[in-house]
């Protein structure tokens, strides 16, 4: 990976981290971390970056469990793994 992709990529990941945390705080009044760890911040990015969808939708529908149940984490892997269904 050259040095421009490689802060092309960091870039992205600040990006997602900060709409995906301004997403957590809008909806909980917490920010991304009280929700989930730094790990699993990386691994929803990665599953955004292997779906079709634009990024704020995806923080979105990604954040929807932490908010209307206790399932957390299960149940936006159940979104993530079934991405034309969104369901939860």
């Amino acid at each position: 990976m050259t040095v421009q992709n490689k802060d092309k990529t960091d870039s992205s990941l600040t990006t997602f981290t900060e709409i995906l945390s301004d997403e957590f705080t809008a909806k909980t009044g917490f920010g991304v971390y009280a929700h989930i760890t730094p790990t699993d911040v990386n691994r929803a990015y990665q599953e955004y970056q292997l779906s079709n969808v634009p990024m704020r939708l995806f923080a979105q529908k990604y954040v929807r469990p932490y908010v209307y149940s206790r399932q957390g984490t299960t149940c936006a892997q159940q979104i993530l793994s079934n991405a034309a269904g969104w369901r939860c």
